[in-house]
Protein backbone atom coordinates (compact mmCIF):
# COMPACT_ATOMS: atom_id res chain seq x y z
CA UNK A 1 0.00 0.00 0.00
CA UNK A 2 1.33 3.95 -1.03
CA UNK A 3 2.10 5.87 1.69
CA UNK A 4 -0.41 8.22 0.76
CA UNK A 5 -2.87 5.66 0.94
CA UNK A 6 -2.33 5.28 4.30
CA UNK A 7 -2.70 9.15 5.12
CA UNK A 8 -5.94 9.54 3.60
CA UNK A 9 -7.32 6.65 4.72
CA UNK A 10 -6.12 6.69 8.47
CA UNK A 11 -8.33 9.83 9.19
CA UNK A 12 -11.31 8.17 7.54
CA UNK A 13 -10.71 5.07 9.91
CA UNK A 14 -10.42 6.93 13.17
CA UNK A 15 -14.12 8.29 11.68
CA UNK A 16 -15.30 5.12 11.30
CA UNK A 17 -14.46 4.09 14.97
CA UNK A 18 -15.74 6.75 16.63
CA UNK A 19 -18.35 6.95 14.18
CA UNK A 20 -18.30 11.22 14.99
CA UNK A 21 -19.28 13.84 12.65
CA UNK A 22 -16.35 15.91 11.39
CA UNK A 23 -18.43 18.68 10.81
CA UNK A 24 -19.11 19.14 14.13
CA UNK A 25 -15.77 18.02 15.54
CA UNK A 26 -13.74 20.58 12.87
CA UNK A 27 -15.74 23.83 13.68
CA UNK A 28 -15.42 23.06 17.47
CA UNK A 29 -11.63 22.80 17.47
CA UNK A 30 -11.11 25.93 15.09
CA UNK A 31 -12.66 28.38 17.05
CA UNK A 32 -11.91 26.83 20.30
CA UNK A 33 -8.58 27.51 18.69
CA UNK A 34 -9.21 30.85 17.89
CA UNK A 35 -10.13 31.92 21.38
CA UNK A 36 -7.60 30.42 23.29
CA UNK A 37 -5.01 32.46 20.93
CA UNK A 38 -6.80 35.29 21.61
CA UNK A 39 -6.92 34.96 25.60
CA UNK A 40 -3.68 34.22 25.38
CA UNK A 41 -2.78 37.46 23.14
CA UNK A 42 -4.97 39.54 25.32
CA UNK A 43 -3.15 37.89 28.55
CA UNK A 44 0.04 38.67 26.91
CA UNK A 45 -1.22 42.51 26.39
CA UNK A 46 -2.05 42.81 29.86
CA UNK A 47 0.95 41.23 31.66
CA UNK A 48 3.32 39.96 29.23
CA UNK A 49 6.71 40.98 28.86
CA UNK A 50 7.71 44.02 26.15
CA UNK A 51 10.23 41.91 24.54
CA UNK A 52 7.22 40.08 23.00
CA UNK A 53 5.05 42.78 21.74
CA UNK A 54 4.30 42.92 18.29
CA UNK A 55 1.65 42.75 15.73
CA UNK A 56 -0.85 41.03 17.83
CA UNK A 57 -3.49 40.11 15.12
CA UNK A 58 -0.69 38.72 13.18
CA UNK A 59 0.51 37.02 16.46
CA UNK A 60 -2.95 35.67 17.09
CA UNK A 61 -3.54 33.94 13.88
CA UNK A 62 0.08 32.52 13.94
CA UNK A 63 -0.66 30.85 17.32
CA UNK A 64 -4.09 30.24 16.54
CA UNK A 65 -3.43 28.20 13.21
CA UNK A 66 -0.47 26.10 15.43
CA UNK A 67 -2.62 24.67 17.91
CA UNK A 68 -5.75 23.85 15.83
CA UNK A 69 -4.46 20.05 15.24
CA UNK A 70 -3.76 20.13 18.73
CA UNK A 71 -7.32 20.75 19.49
CA UNK A 72 -8.82 18.63 16.90
CA UNK A 73 -7.16 15.84 18.76
CA UNK A 74 -8.25 17.03 21.64
CA UNK A 75 -11.30 16.94 20.61
CA UNK A 76 -11.04 13.23 19.57
CA UNK A 77 -9.70 11.91 22.23
CA UNK A 78 -12.47 13.75 24.19
CA UNK A 79 -15.02 11.78 21.80
CA UNK A 80 -12.96 8.86 22.35
CA UNK A 81 -13.19 8.54 26.19
CA UNK A 82 -16.82 9.32 26.45
CA UNK A 83 -17.59 6.21 24.50
CA UNK A 84 -15.12 4.12 26.32
CA UNK A 85 -16.94 4.98 29.59
CA UNK A 86 -20.08 4.93 28.50
CA UNK A 87 -20.56 3.34 25.42
CA UNK A 88 -22.33 0.41 27.23
CA UNK A 89 -24.85 2.83 29.51
CA UNK A 90 -28.42 1.76 28.76
CA UNK A 91 -29.00 5.59 28.59
CA UNK A 92 -28.03 7.00 25.50
CA UNK A 93 -28.19 10.45 26.89
CA UNK A 94 -25.72 9.84 28.81
CA UNK A 95 -23.27 9.17 27.06
CA UNK A 96 -23.93 12.56 24.74
CA UNK A 97 -24.02 14.43 27.77
CA UNK A 98 -20.97 12.82 28.86
CA UNK A 99 -19.37 13.42 25.02
CA UNK A 100 -20.28 17.39 25.72
CA UNK A 101 -18.47 17.18 29.07
CA UNK A 102 -15.38 15.75 27.77
CA UNK A 103 -15.10 18.02 24.81
CA UNK A 104 -15.48 20.99 26.95
CA UNK A 105 -12.94 19.58 29.62
CA UNK A 106 -10.47 18.82 27.01
CA UNK A 107 -10.36 21.96 24.98
CA UNK A 108 -10.11 23.96 27.82
CA UNK A 109 -6.99 21.69 29.11
CA UNK A 110 -5.56 22.73 25.86
CA UNK A 111 -6.78 26.09 26.27
CA UNK A 112 -5.14 26.36 29.91
CA UNK A 113 -1.89 24.84 28.95
CA UNK A 114 -1.70 27.39 26.06
CA UNK A 115 -2.10 30.30 29.18
CA UNK A 116 0.29 28.58 31.71
CA UNK A 117 2.95 27.86 28.69
CA UNK A 118 2.64 31.70 27.46
CA UNK A 119 2.98 33.31 30.91
CA UNK A 120 5.65 31.29 32.09
CA UNK A 121 7.24 32.23 29.01
CA UNK A 122 6.61 35.80 29.58
CA UNK A 123 7.65 35.52 33.28
CA UNK A 124 10.91 34.26 32.26
CA UNK A 125 11.80 37.66 30.23
CA UNK A 126 10.35 39.80 32.96
CA UNK A 127 12.90 37.61 35.63
CA UNK A 128 15.76 38.69 33.56
CA UNK A 129 14.84 41.75 32.21
CA UNK A 130 14.67 42.22 36.73
CA UNK A 131 17.68 40.91 36.87
CA UNK A 132 19.43 42.76 34.64
CA UNK A 133 18.15 46.38 35.98
CA UNK A 134 19.21 45.15 39.59
CA UNK A 135 23.18 44.84 37.61
CA UNK A 136 22.88 47.39 36.16
CA UNK A 137 22.01 49.76 39.20
CA UNK A 138 24.54 48.01 41.32
CA UNK A 139 27.21 48.83 38.24
CA UNK A 140 26.12 52.67 38.89
CA UNK A 141 26.59 52.70 42.68
CA UNK A 142 30.09 51.36 42.05
CA UNK A 143 31.86 49.02 44.49
CA UNK A 144 33.37 52.15 46.36
CA UNK A 145 30.05 53.31 47.21
CA UNK A 146 28.54 50.08 48.30
CA UNK A 147 31.58 49.76 50.69
CA UNK A 148 30.78 53.58 52.05
CA UNK A 149 27.17 52.66 52.35
CA UNK A 150 25.54 51.22 55.73
CA UNK A 151 25.69 47.56 56.67
CA UNK A 152 22.28 45.50 54.77
CA UNK A 153 22.32 47.98 51.64
CA UNK A 154 23.25 44.95 49.54
CA UNK A 155 21.28 42.91 51.39
CA UNK A 156 17.81 45.04 50.93
CA UNK A 157 18.60 45.00 47.01
CA UNK A 158 18.68 41.37 46.77
CA UNK A 159 15.57 41.38 48.74
CA UNK A 160 13.50 44.56 46.19
CA UNK A 161 14.76 42.23 43.22
CA UNK A 162 13.16 38.88 45.08
CA UNK A 163 9.82 41.00 45.74
CA UNK A 164 9.68 42.53 42.04
CA UNK A 165 9.81 38.93 40.36
CA UNK A 166 7.37 37.69 43.56
CA UNK A 167 5.28 40.62 42.55
CA UNK A 168 5.32 39.47 39.10
CA UNK A 169 4.55 35.67 39.27
CA UNK A 170 1.50 36.88 41.58
CA UNK A 171 0.79 39.00 38.78
CA UNK A 172 0.57 35.82 36.39
CA UNK A 173 -0.99 33.95 38.60
CA UNK A 174 -4.10 35.97 39.26
CA UNK A 175 -4.15 36.67 35.14
CA UNK A 176 -4.08 33.20 34.48
CA UNK A 177 -6.43 32.29 36.79
CA UNK A 178 -8.72 34.72 35.20
CA UNK A 179 -8.03 33.43 31.57
CA UNK A 180 -8.60 30.16 32.26
CA UNK A 181 -12.04 30.97 34.04
CA UNK A 182 -12.83 32.88 30.28
CA UNK A 183 -11.12 30.08 28.82
CA UNK A 184 -13.35 27.54 29.86
CA UNK A 185 -16.64 29.06 29.89
CA UNK A 186 -15.23 30.47 26.12
CA UNK A 187 -15.22 26.56 25.28
CA UNK A 188 -18.20 25.73 26.76
CA UNK A 189 -20.04 28.39 24.46
CA UNK A 190 -18.29 27.08 21.21
CA UNK A 191 -19.41 23.11 21.94
CA UNK A 192 -22.67 24.08 22.55
CA UNK A 193 -23.35 26.56 20.28
CA UNK A 194 -21.56 24.52 17.69
CA UNK A 195 -23.66 21.09 18.61
CA UNK A 196 -26.60 23.22 18.20
CA UNK A 197 -25.72 24.97 14.90
CA UNK A 198 -25.21 21.16 13.59
CA UNK A 199 -28.61 20.49 15.40
CA UNK A 200 -27.02 17.97 17.95
CA UNK A 201 -25.61 15.62 15.50
CA UNK A 202 -22.61 13.95 17.09
CA UNK A 203 -22.33 11.20 14.74
CA UNK A 204 -22.80 10.09 11.75
CA UNK A 205 -25.40 7.69 10.64
CA UNK A 206 -28.21 7.03 13.45
CA UNK A 207 -30.45 9.74 15.16
CA UNK A 208 -29.18 12.99 15.43
CA UNK A 209 -29.23 13.31 19.53
CA UNK A 210 -28.71 9.88 20.30
CA UNK A 211 -24.71 8.34 20.33
CA UNK A 212 -24.73 5.38 17.50
CA UNK A 213 -25.76 1.46 18.23
CA UNK A 214 -24.00 -0.76 19.89
CA UNK A 215 -25.04 -3.17 17.10
CA UNK A 216 -22.90 -3.54 13.89
CA UNK A 217 -25.56 -2.44 11.27
CA UNK A 218 -24.16 1.14 12.27
CA UNK A 219 -21.48 0.79 10.58
CA UNK A 220 -22.69 -0.11 7.26
CA UNK A 221 -24.87 3.21 7.55
CA UNK A 222 -21.50 5.92 8.10
CA UNK A 223 -21.34 8.48 5.65
CA UNK A 224 -19.37 11.82 5.70
CA UNK A 225 -21.18 14.38 7.44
Amino acid sequence: MRPSSVFFQAPAAVRRRLQVSLLTVIPIAVLSALASGFIVISLQGAVGAAERVGDPFRRWLTISAAVVPVHVLAVLAAVALARWWFADSRFRRLLYASTLVTMIAATSIVGVAEVAGSAAYDYRFQSARIERTAAQTAGLVGESAAEASSPGTYTISVCTTCESRRRTLATHVRGGTVASIVTLIANAVIVLWVVAFRGGQLWIGGSRRTAPSSSGTSDRQLAVT
